[in-house]
């Protein structure tokens, strides 16, 4: 569904059909780019691609902003695996200032950490987990089967606008609800960095 094809969605839906409308085409276009990122955000539907230039000497560089999960990440043919910190310190003493080709990354924040510090120049190559864009004429970037689903959290912020004749808590938190059946709930920052940083423990043989 393009742009258009969801606004007229929505109107039908929220019985907003008959000008002067309850909320204008920008306003529509807006929530629904709200509904994309947080069904993204919620059910890491859109995949994409990161690569980085790695530098000797340098060890940390910046994600993409729209980056959300690390899943994959290679130098030429040679996957560089992900780690936590606290296995870092537990079977490989000073690697903080180890040097050498990298072996291991991790994730702090926006940034990524690989390990040991390059000695020589590199491509980074990531597979990624992303936030869209934003929504264009032709729609949103998720698959066509989920457009219909992202006019629940548009409605749910329609409804939840402050004015007399949009705020209505009952259909907001119901049409929040079926959102949240299609995308899964929320979680929280806190939650999602503690998630970032856990993976198994690796073993003395890897490093």
């Amino acid at each position: 569904m393009n742009q258009n094809d969801l606004v007229a969605a929505f109107r039908l839906k929220a019985d907003d059909n008959a000008a002067p409308y309850l909320w204008s085409d920008d306003e529509i276009i807006m929530y629904l780019g709200e509904a994309e990122a947080e069904a993204v955000d919620r059910s890491r539907i859109l995949t994409g691609s990161e690569a980085i230039s790695l530098v000797a000497g340098t060890a940390e560089y910046a994600l993409d902003q729209k980056t959300l999960e690390v899943t994959r990440a290679k130098i030429g043919t040679t996957v560089v695996t992900r780690i936590a910190i606290e296995d870092l310190d537990a079977f490989w003493p000073g690697w903080e200032s180890a040097v050498g080709t990298p072996k291991h990354y991790f994730l702090d924040g926006q940034n990524i950490r690989v390990v040991p510090i390059p000695t020589d120049v590199a491509t980074l190559n990531l597979t990624t987990e992303r936030l869209p864009v934003a929504m264009a004429i032709t729609g949103p970037e998720i698959h066509a089967k989920h457009h219909m689903r992202l006019l629940d959290w548009a409605l749910h912020l329609a409804f939840s606008k402050r004015d007399a004749d949009t705020y209505d808590e009952n259909k907001a938190r119901g049409y929040e609800a079926d959102f949240e059946r299609s995308f899964g709930p929320k979680v929280p920052a806190d939650v999602q960095k503690e998630q970032l940083k856990h993976r198994p423990t690796i073993v003395r043989g890897d490093f």
